[in-house]
């Protein structure tokens, strides 16, 4: 229910002034906002409506960037822990390559110091 607030007549003409004082000074406001809004409101909308398709559109496509990203991180780090482990067994590889060596010279310091005491 609306209350109805009751004044003295000379009060009820000073709240009528105040009233519309406050309407007059809203009105302009009110007009240009209104004149404004029929010679640009359909340009904005399309702009905002634009802006807002544009928005969405760089939401995608951070999303398939960061997909596309973490994928190849993905791989990269497969790639590494390969290359990591080929690179392990190169290194036992050349390892082994060099003990053996080392056991063939060994073995052929001894013969030939066996014929050199042989012959002499």
């Amino acid at each position: 229910m609306t209350e109805t607030v009751r004044f003295a007549p000379q009060e009820q003409d000073a709240e009528n002034r105040r009233l519309a004082r406050e309407v007059a000074a809203d009105a302009p406001a009110n007009t240009i906002e209104q004149v404004r809004d029929l010679l640009f409101g359909e340009a904005k909308r399309e702009h905002d409506s634009r802006i807002a398709e544009l928005d969405l559109s760089i939401k995608r496509m951070q999303g398939r960037i960061a997909e596309q990203l973490s994928a190849m991180e993905t791989r990269m780090e497969a790639m590494s822990q390969t290359l990591s482990s080929r690179h392990e067994e190169s290194l036992r590889q050349i390892g082994e390559a060099i003990v053996s060596l080392g056991h063939q010279i060994s073995a052929l310091g001894r013969s030939d110091g066996r014929d050199r005491n042989g012959n002499a």
